[in-house]
């Protein structure tokens, strides 16, 4: 019985891993082929927790105008690396991606090539 669930454990974690991957992957595929880009103002951070990496993981409070015109106002959870936050602390702005249809869900662009307007 010991044998057994440890076969399944060992499968199940890989192929869990293997499909959590694939998901995010996908998601931020749809977001950057679908999406709208835009610059958000980051009107909050709060950091609620560190990954075992040391990378903090933090809930930003963004602000955008969607094309239409509409001000948005979301939060979103995620870990970001200690020199991002750094940056996103100091500049207040961040590269989004929105979709038309649920602009209040953003992926954001953390990186060193994103456009800061």
């Amino acid at each position: 019985m010991g044998e057994s669930i440890g076969a399944i454990i060992s499968i199940a974690v890989p192929c869990t891993l293997i499909y959590w991957v694939y998901h995010t992957g996908k998601v931020y595929d749809d977001f950057k082929a679908n999406g709208i880009e835009t610059v958000a103002a980051i009107t909050h951070i709060k950091q609620l927790s560190s990954s075992c990496s040391g990378s903090p993981k933090c809930v930003f409070t963004l602000a955008f105008t969607t094309r239409d015109g509409v001000e948005i106002t979301t939060t979103l959870t995620q870990v970001v690396a200690v020199v991002a936050l750094m940056r996103l602390e100091r500049e207040r702005k961040v590269a989004i991606y929105y979709k038309k249809a649920t602009p209040q869900r953003v992926w954001l662009i953390i990186d060193e090539d994103a456009p800061q307007d």
